[in-house]
């Protein structure tokens, strides 16, 4: 079994980086039916999607105009749902939802553009999300890792002695550097 975020190989030897899908709400798609019949029950057949985009129209202008209260706007009604989204594709892991959710507000704020309507800007912020995500994994896949100096020794003394190669230039590293 895989887990979501979990990065495996295949038989060639590619790396591949296993991403949920999620719909355009940040609902998984499991849950996307109920929670859009959820939203048409609370809006009620009155409410019209123009008003939500002539909203949207106007909130993300006022943002392009430098307009600090409408990004304010802006970041309550959309920090939480990029958030939960966030948290989705990180299986549950708050410390790095919040570091990528910070680094998408900073990369919204310097890239900010005026929307027609709310699914478009969502798409846009859910996409560069998804986007930190992937470069966030990816810078931390090529940190060194760490290796204890007693897992080198307890492995040359495994039996058929493993004292060559890279366990044996591990070694000789370690000593140079340490």
């Amino acid at each position: 079994m895989t887990l979501t975020g979990e990065t495996i190989m295949s038989r060639s030897g590619v790396e591949t980086l296993l991403l949920p899908l999620v719909s355009d709400t940040g609902i998984p798609p499991d849950s996307a039916t109920e929670a859009a019949r959820e939203t048409a029950d609370e809006r009620g057949p009155a409410a019209g999607s123009q008003t939500a985009s002539i909203d949207i129209r106007s909130l993300t202008r006022a943002i392009m105009k430098g307009d600090e209260a409408a990004f304010g706007e802006f970041h309550e009604r959309f920090s939480g749902r990029l958030y939960g989204l966030l948290l989705y594709l990180t299986s549950g892991r708050e410390e790095i939802a919040r570091e990528i959710l910070q680094i998408t507000m900073i990369k919204v704020a310097r890239k900010f553009r005026v929307f027609d309507h709310e699914t478009a800007l969502w798409a846009w912020l859910s996409q560069i999300a998804r986007n930190k995500l992937v470069d966030h994994i990816r810078e931390q896949s090529r940190l060194p890792k760490p290796v204890s100096i007693e897992l080198l020794n307890s492995s040359s003394a495994a039996p058929g002695g493993c004292r060559g190669g890279t366990v044996g230039m591990a070694r000789m590293w370690i000593e140079r550097t340490g």
